[in-house]
Parts: C-alpha cells; sequence; structure tokens
C-alpha cells in the first residue's frame, strides 16, 4: 500500500527525541516516563508566490515592487509556515509513497481540491497583507511532513507534547518540543531543596555564587518590592510568601545561624 502524497524522510530516531523531552521535564523540575509517541502525518502545500505592489505615478498605477518565493501552507491549520517550506524543499528529493512501518494517523486536509488555488492564493495575501488581486501561485503540491506526538499525563491534566522529526538539528537543545511551554513547573519541596543545596556545598566555586545570593537575599528581607524600606511599612498587612521557606538562599542562613549558635555554646 501506498501513501497519497510523498512523505518527507523521518530524521529524528525516537530515542533521541524522548531523552531531550526527558531534558525539558526535569528543567521543570518533572520525573516522567516518556510514553510511546504517536505517529502524525500532516498534509502540507509547498508552493510558488508570486506577487507585486503598485503606486500612482503621474495619474497612473505602475507596479512598485515584485516577489516571488516558496511558502506552505499547513492543510489542516490553514497557516502558512515558512520553516516548514525550507524543510520539505530540502528533503523533497528524499521523499517517499511508502506507508510507515510505525502505526500512523493522517490529519485531515481542509483545503478542497477545487478550492486549493484559491485557498493558497488568499492565505498568501493575508501573510504579506496585500491585495489578493496582486497574488499569483503556481507549482502547488502536498507532502507529508512526519510528527512525533506524545501525551503525558500530569495529575488530571494531560499535555501533547509535538515534534517535527523531519528535521535533524546537530544539538539537542535545538529539538523544538511544541507545547512544553503550557507545563507548569513544580516547585521543589524543602526537603529536595535541602539536600540539593548541601550537595553544592561540596563544591568550593558554588560558594562565591551562594555568597552573593545570600547578600542579595538578605537585603531584600529589609526592602519591600517598591523600594521602600520594611520597617516603614510595618503598618500595612503584609502576605508572606511560603515558599520562601524552599528558598537555597535561605536555608545557607539558617545553616550559617546554626553553626554560630553551636560555636557560642561550646565557646
Amino acid at each position: 500500500m501506498y501513501l497519497g502524497n510523498p512523505l518527507l524522510p523521518i530524521q529524528l530516531k525516537e530515542k533521541r527525541v524522548a531523552s531531550q523531552i526527558k531534558q525539558a521535564l526535569s528543567e521543570k523540575n518533572r520525573e516522567l516516563d516518556i510514553p510511546s509517541p504517536k505517529l502524525v502525518l500532516a498534509p502540507y502545500f509547498l508552493f510558488n508566490y508570486h506577487y507585486f505592489t503598485e503606486k500612482d505615478e503621474q495619474g497612473e498605477k505602475i507596479v512598485a515592487e515584485s516577489r516571488d518565493g516558496l511558502l506552505a501552507l499547513d492543510g489542516n491549520s490553514l497557516k502558512i509556515d515558512v520553516d516548514i517550506a525550507k524543510l520539505i524543499k530540502k528533503g523533497m528529493k528524499s521523499t517517499s509513497n511508502e506507508i510507515p512501518e510505525l502505526d500512523f494517523e493522517e490529519k485531515e486536509t481542509l483545503v478542497d481540491k477545487k478550492q486549493e488555488a484559491n485557498v493558497l492564493k488568499f492565505k498568501t495575501a493575508e501573510h504579506f497583507k496585500i491585495s489578493k488581486s496582486n497574488v499569483a501561485i503556481s507549482h502547488a503540491k502536498k507532502f507529508f511532513v512526519p510528527f512525533y506526538e506524545y501525551e503525558i499525563t500530569i495529575g488530571e491534566k494531560k499535555f501533547a507534547l509535538i515534534i517535527n522529526v523531519s528535521d535533524n538539528p546537530k544539538k539537542d537543545s535545538d529539538i523544538v518540543i511544541a507545547g512544553i511551554d503550557s507545563v507548569p513547573i513544580r516547585e521543589k519541596g524543602i526537603m529536595e531543596v535541602t539536600q540539593e543545596t548541601l550537595e553544592d556545598l561540596t563544591k568550593p566555586e558554588a560558594w562565591i555564587d551562594y555568597s552573593k545570593g545570600l547578600l542579595r537575599e538578605t537585603s531584600n528581607l529589609f526592602v519591600s518590592e517598591n523600594g521602600k524600606p520594611i520597617a516603614k511599612e510595618a503598618t500595612q498587612n503584609t502576605k508572606v510568601n511560603a515558599s520562601v521557606l524552599s528558598s537555597k538562599w535561605v536555608l545557607i542562613l539558617i545553616m550559617l545561624l546554626a553553626l554560630f549558635i553551636i560555636y557560642l555554646a561550646f565557646a
């Protein structure tokens, strides 16, 4: 069996993608098992565009500027995507119509064949903010672009993470994970912060950073957000952020005070 349109090759290995997702979640203080992805084939129209703008000169309209280039339209969301156009152009010689080995879902194309040219023309005009009558479209062709879609669960909420696997960045950090920004950062508990702080204190270079941070945070204890001394605002109601107890700087201060008290007790 074959696909109705050519598919860009899958460049990213599943193991590499899962590793990068795990890293991204770790930066949000979340350790989760990464499920197997769902392969999604998204329809894109690659096409050449030509447009011109006009200006009045001596009572006549003349061409002021003309441009042409390559664009891609997402056949499902109906959004222009310049980056996808570049990817398709780069990988179009390696495309195949063979059915992928992995189970896949083919996204619906919302562009009717009869209206294809008209939609591409309209979306190009919208993209460049020019009149539709000044746009011409040519050599439109439909491709499938492969994406891995992961669904992770945090509490009762589910989050979809989507990665374009037709691209193969040299650096793992350049792998774009759509949807990762919607995953909330988990606030660390006091035991986690304490353990991390003690581990950091075994490194001499960490003491310099902690010393700077301790001075900064200590000064904040005596100055309010608007820059006024807290003593002058003592009559106002003050809300204390409970998360301050999980601050590494506060833990360091507590440790130093404890050591000072011990010193005084045995002095």
